[in-house]
């Protein structure tokens, strides 16, 4: 071939090869000449983070059929539109677009699928639904705006959940007790050791803090403290930090002499008089939460043989035991207006009954019962189904009286001497004990060794009663040396009744000599007692006794002797009295401070115009324990 035609050839071939490549950098063509587009799928969602109930909108305009003409346009060629929304939820349509409202909170992988014949495409887009924020709207503490401690209080609002349950505190201290009731309702039971007053309440919820909030409410704590003689029950209100003040209302009680309020404060029982020889045991349930004050929601009877001895109240658990002389019986206080009996009333399985004074472990699965005539501790383990006698029992010190359990755990205290409950062999100045119980182990034991009993005699010589702080301190009410120089003021009135001005003035030197205290010591758990400050009221003695959960105040009541003189000069007419009075007071364990609020007075021995009145019923009663002298307790 000619040269010039070989050169011909290969430049035509270059310029076809050229043109072929510059073709196929375009695309396809058509089967009408014109180039092919691939189908393509593209879904978005409006918007892309919701609330549950919201409406998302889900858009496939932007998707292209195979001539490249986005589907929002009328005239694409794309068959149809698939939209699978990730719950379950699907939807064919013949538009590029949906709304879909998600029934659950999560996140969703939302797809559109496209085609055109027998050809798709997919995309997909991630839509994640929340839970609508929390909303509190106000705490409502109910018609007198005060947030008893134990009282069920109410967040109302909108958007709660049962899985979303909020940390609800009083201050530092975390209620436990927080119950969905409704998207609009949580109920908060106020927990003990909340400090009485204002009291900054603080809503944490663990997934929306938004819903956070922060409220004050005013949290009230009572104090009970029984009048046996009198048939009633004083009541002293906490304020805020160390305020307190007696309240005028009082609860009228048939026969009012124990009293305990359960663990988480809501409720209190008080118990008849051991020196009323009723038939039968009976008992007054206190709702200490009700709107104003206290009131009496039921009334139980026929709880066993005989007066009542005592009453005891698990602090973890709504479970209490009634006792008699010859037998208890355990009651389930879940509702307690409608107190329920747990199985047969048990009888004592030990000869030396009478006891004293009976104490359930923090969780309700033990009773110990104090027996007065062999000064030892005996157990019963509780069921649901009832009682179930130990074999097994601790010795404690002579002259045992009372019991208490500590906070810090099943260790139980227990007080012996020649007080209140003493039978008379026991009665003396010189017998005053401390025993420390171990009460948790299977086998309840002596914390401090067989035997060890701390010496507690030379500051309560005739112990009264008996209360234990968080600390480990114990508090015991006694009367002391000063008690006495009473006795020796007696003498002297005794030696000229008639001396009506020796009479006054004796009667006057008595009248604000405190001769019985609260004494405070230390090193109960630790095996050694360290005595502390002791605290007197204005006059008298204080009998029973409880410490308030800070151990800053307690409440304790007080019996002593007063005097009446009323002369009237026109008729020369005079009525003179020796009383007996009867008070409650606070002391405040910080200042060494006691108030006492007078309650009633008594005459016992009275002259009036001329005439000798005696009336020894007041001191009859005084005589008799173990509660005629007064009980009380504090809210948790």
């Amino acid at each position: 071939m000619h040269p010039s035609l070989v050169c011909r050839a290969s430049r035509l071939f270059v310029q076809l090869a050229v043109a072929s490549l510059f073709v196929s950098s375009l695309g396809c063509q058509d089967s009408e000449g014109g180039l092919a587009a691939s189908l393509t799928a593209v879904v978005t969602a409006d918007p892309v983070q919701v609330y549950l109930g919201d409406v998302v909108r889900f858009d496939g305009g932007e998707s292209t059929d195979t001539h490249g003409i986005a589907a929002r346009f009328s005239d694409t060629v794309i068959d149809g539109f698939a939209f699978d929304f990730g719950d379950g939820s699907t939807l064919d349509s013949e538009v590029f677009y949906a709304e879909h409202v998600y029934a659950e909170a999560g996140e969703f992988s939302a797809t559109l699928t496209v085609w055109e014949g027998d050809t798709s495409h997919e995309d997909s887009v991630t839509v994640v639904v929340r839970h609508p924020p929390p909303s509190i709207v106000e705490v409502d503490v109910s018609g007198d705006d005060v947030a008893v401690i134990g009282e069920w209080i109410e967040l109302v609002g909108r958007a709660f959940r049962a899985e979303n349950l909020p940390e609800v505190r009083f201050d530092a201290v975390v209620a436990t007790q927080v119950e969905f009731q409704s998207e609009f309702l949580i109920r908060v039971q106020v927990p003990p050791m909340t400090a009485s007053g204002w009291s900054d309440l603080a809503v944490d919820f663990p997934d929306d803090i938004e819903g956070d909030g922060q409220f004050q409410i005013w949290v009230a704590r009572y104090a009970l403290a029984t009048d046996a003689w009198r048939g009633a029950v004083y009541l002293v209100e906490f304020g805020d930090d160390d305020q307190y003040w007696s309240r005028t209302q009082t609860l009228e009680v048939d026969n009012a002499a124990v009293v305990r309020v359960s663990g988480d404060g809501s409720f209190a029982l008080v118990g008849d008089a051991r020196y009323t020889a009723t038939l039968e045991p009976s008992v007054t349930v206190v709702n200490l939460t009700a709107d104003w004050q206290p009131v009496v929601t039921a009334e139980l009877d026929g709880l066993g043989y005989g007066p009542l001895f005592d009453i005891a109240i698990a602090r973890d658990i709504p479970r209490a035991v009634v006792t008699d002389a010859t037998g208890f019986v355990v009651l389930d206080l879940t509702d307690p207006a409608n107190p329920v009996r747990v199985g047969d009333r048990e009888a004592y399985d030990f000869g030396d009954m009478a006891p004293t004074a009976i104490a359930l472990s923090p969780d309700g699965a033990r009773l110990a019962v104090l027996s007065t005539f062999n000064d030892r501790v005996r157990f019963y383990s509780i069921t649901d189904t009832g009682p179930i006698y130990e074999s097994w029992s601790v010795d404690v010190g002579p002259g045992t009286q009372d019991l208490a359990v500590f906070d810090d755990a099943n260790t139980l205290a227990v007080l012996g001497g020649g007080g209140e409950g003493a039978i008379p062999p026991d009665f003396g100045l010189d017998n005053t004990s401390l025993t420390v119980v171990d009460m948790a182990a299977s086998i309840p034991s002596n914390l401090h060794g067989t035997g060890a009993f701390l010496d507690f005699s030379g500051s309560a010589p005739v112990p009264i009663d008996l209360a234990v702080g968080a600390t480990g301190r114990s508090y015991v009410s006694s009367l002391d040396s000063n008690f006495g120089d009473v006795l020796d003021a007696f003498g002297d009135l005794a030696t000229d009744p008639f001396d009506i001005g020796a009479w006054q003035d004796v009667v006057e030197s008595i009248m604000e000599l405190g001769f019985g205290s609260v004494i405070q010591a230390s090193g109960a758990l630790d095996g050694a007692l360290f005595m502390e400050q002791s605290l007197f009221s204005s006059f008298g003695f204080q009998a029973g006794l409880d410490v308030r959960y800070d151990e800053h105040l307690y409440v304790a009541t007080v019996l002593g002797l007063g005097t009446t003189l009323e002369i009237f000069t026109d008729d020369d007419w005079i009525n003179l009295s020796l009383d007996i009075d009867y008070g409650v007071a606070v002391g405040n364990l910080l200042t060494g401070g006691v108030e006492v609020f007078d309650m009633y007075t008594e005459p016992v021995v009275s002259f009036n115009d001329g005439v000798w009145n005696l009336n020894f019923d007041p001191l009859t009663a005084l005589l008799l324990p173990p509660y005629a002298f007064g009980d009380v307790a504090i809210q948790p």
